[in-house]
């Protein structure tokens, strides 16, 4: 064979593979399922309730994600903010001024046991002043009660004789049950302050038989557990502050308006609905035979179809990854549908769409191309 000869089968050779090369990338993917572009309508609510402010998003205007949707009016929760700051601070100043005293009283006695016997014996008097009180009040009632009923059978007869009188009957019945439950109430109220009395008796003499140190910590610990309660109240009203405004998540269409401004909006209730611009996730039907194919973030493609059916070239390929799957056989759309409107089932499978993705449009079918398929 001359040297002609064997460079023409050489490039003979070479123009074959460069065909079948050529050939194979313009093979047409197969398709393992289908799925259907999914429509991003979302229901955009407050997180806490209030009056609506103002609607900054025009009805189908496009906002940029983190662009202001609507507000709160803020002045009932910016007036609780202020009077809990103030308070915080009365709460404060009171802790300190009664921690400068103790300190001082504390400096200026011998023994810090004394002052504690001090204090104990006048929570004694003032809860033996209050017992006294209830106790006083408790005879009263007792007497009124004792009227009440002298009084009710006086009207228990008139009622028997006079139709009239029934009314008054109805109305000394009610101030006697009246009494009656006021002066039970009493009784676990007495019960209570004996109760009380007791054990700060019994405290007054174990301290008077043993010499007890003083806690500062102690005596101050009401308002240290005011104080933080105060602070607690700040930081919750901080942090709806904070939820009074509601932000694009996405960039989107506003398709609806639910409230306007001057609405009284409860927490969760729809104010705005939002479409995306860009669609993120769509929805496939996988046989059960090939779920094996569809792990959890597994990569796949997805092509657009053509009007004829066929799948769109490689070059307009949509890169996904499996997000969630579904665990029941389901029946598909009838978009998916045979021809002949043959029912057909499959596995829901969600991919979500890459944030580059070409530009798809809800309810595009797309075919599902596994990767090892390629």
């Amino acid at each position: 064979m001359t040297p002609l000869r064997r460079v023409l089968a050489f490039l003979v050779w070479f123009l074959a593979l460069l065909v079948c090369v050529w050939l194979w990338s313009r093979r047409q993917p197969v398709s393992s399922a289908q799925a259907i572009v999914e429509e991003g309508r979302h229901r955009i609510a407050f997180e806490i309730d209030g009056v609506l402010q103002e609607v900054a998003a025009r009805l189908h205007a496009i906002v940029d994600e983190g662009a202001l949707l609507a507000s709160l009016d803020t002045s009932v929760l910016q007036h609780e903010l202020t009077q809990s700051k103030c308070e915080l601070e009365r709460l404060r100043a009171e802790q300190a001024r009664e921690a400068a005293q103790i300190a001082s009283e504390v400096a200026g006695r011998p023994s810090e046991r004394a002052l504690d016997l001090r204090r104990l014996e006048r929570d004694i008097e003032t809860t033996h002043i209050t017992l006294l009180q209830s106790l006083t009040t408790q005879e009263e009632d007792r007497v009124l009660l004792a009227g009440f009923e002298l009084q009710l059978a006086r009207s228990s007869k008139l009622a028997d004789e006079d139709l009239g009188a029934r009314s008054r009957f109805e109305v000394d019945a009610t101030r006697r049950d009246a009494t009656k439950r006021r002066i039970e109430e009493r009784e676990a109220t007495i019960a209570a302050l004996r109760k009380n009395m007791a054990s700060a008796t019994e405290r007054l003499e174990e301290a008077r038989r043993e010499t007890v140190e003083v806690d500062a910590s102690v005596l101050l610990r009401p308002f240290e557990v005011a104080v933080a309660a105060q602070e607690a109240r700040i930081a919750a009203l901080t942090e709806r502050l904070r939820r009074v405004s509601l932000k694009a998540p996405f960039r989107a269409r506003v398709a609806l308006v639910h409230a306007r401004p001057g609405e009284f909006v409860a927490a969760g209730r729809p104010v705005l609905e939002l479409v995306e611009e860009a669609p993120r996730f769509a929805t496939g039907y996988v046989a059960p035979e090939h779920m094996a194919r569809f792990a959890d973030g597994v990569a796949v493609q997805l092509a657009a179809r053509t009007a004829a059916g066929a799948t769109a070239r490689a070059t307009t390929l949509v890169s996904a990854r499996v997000e969630a799957r579904g665990a029941v056989v389901e029946l598909m759309p009838e978009r998916l549908w045979l021809e002949g409107r043959i029912p057909r089932y499959g596995i829901a499978v969600r991919f979500a769409l890459e944030p580059q993705a070409p530009q798809l449009y809800p309810g595009q079918v797309l075919d599902v191309i596994a990767l090892e398929q390629r």
